[in-house]
């Protein structure tokens, strides 16, 4: 079966990993529909893979998240497949060595889920946190300058969407925001974030 999944997966990405070995990576064998979507970056040697994408709720789709350096020897850098879910929405600095994606996660203070923007920087193995109310992935972050992003949505959700539209008028400054090691990625849910 391992190399049934490889060979439908070297259409989609020509990383030469054993994908099977994820955690969660199975679901597909329960679940039908599920995708996975690869972003490769190479001018940073990296492979953004989100995986087991499957709709958990009507129009709401969510996955886990592995990163891969080194295509030559991939190497995997980062997996996630606890405590948040990852939206098919990415986007990545020019260099790209900061990666921009949209998660979702239980918030046990406020007892709802929570939508936030994680921010990855591949390069010093770091990432950040930037809250919003949002959850519609009708959105990309896009460079303004080396430090400074900004948020484009996409013109008719946001008319109908007050979270989308608040998060469109907002800039992400990568200088002002609090980072962490990518050891402690799995307790970002528990970190207290403020803008």
């Amino acid at each position: 079966m391992a190399d049934a999944v490889n060979t439908e997966l070297n259409k989609t990405t020509d990383w030469q990993f054993d994908f099977s070995a994820l955690p969660r990576w199975d679901v597909r064998n329960r679940i039908p529909f599920v995708y996975d979507k690869f972003h490769h970056l190479p001018k940073s040697d990296t492979l953004c893979c989100i995986y087991s994408i499957a709709e958990a709720r009507m129009g709401w789709y969510q996955g886990f998240l592995a990163i891969l350096t080194n295509k030559e020897h991939p190497e995997l850098l980062l997996n996630v497949a606890d405590n948040m879910c990852f939206c098919d929405n990415f986007s990545a600095s020019k260099n790209e060595n900061i990666v921009f994606l949209q998660i979702v996660f239980y918030d046990k203070a406020k007892e709802s889920m929570r939508g936030a923007i994680l921010i990855l920087d591949i390069v010093r193995q770091k990432f950040a946190r930037y809250d919003s109310d949002n959850r519609n992935p009708s959105y990309k972050v896009v460079e303004l300058n080396d430090h400074l992003f900004g948020i484009e949505a996409d013109e008719k959700q946001k008319e109908n969407d007050e979270c989308l539209n608040a998060l469109s008028k907002q800039k992400i400054d990568l200088h002002t925001l609090k980072w962490y090691d990518f050891s402690e990625l799995n307790s970002l849910p528990k970190k207290v974030i403020k803008k």
